[in-house]
């Protein structure tokens, strides 16, 4: 709900140590500025898939559009280069009012 980034950690179910089978991303991963969306899965499961024999069918409105996708390479490529996620971070440590929180 949160958008990629925006606590700290690219995911926010991350300082919560939790390691989600399947992550559903839409929206802000190119910045907002056009609609897309993505499916980020551990690849256990994606080898489960591409292995066992299931046909997965994937697409829907946001799919398999090359200028947003370009758009969106683009947008995580700049929060990587200019290390936008680690500095929201730095940011978010002044806000947490708990002890021991990190």
């Amino acid at each position: 709900m949160c958008g990629m980034g925006r606590t700290g950690r690219w995911f926010a179910v991350e300082h919560d140590d939790v390691v989600a089978d399947l992550v559903t991303l839409g929206k802000a991963i190119p910045g907002g500025t056009l609609a897309l969306s993505a499916v980020r899965v551990q690849s256990r499961h994606l080898e489960t898939i591409r292995t066992g024999g299931v046909f997965f069918i994937h697409r829907g409105t946001y799919s398999h559009h090359t200028v947003a996708v370009a758009a969106g390479l683009a947008a995580v490529g700049i929060m990587e280069e200019e290390n936008l996620v680690e500095a929201v971070g730095e940011i978010r440590k002044r806000f947490i009012m708990t002890p021991g929180v990190q």
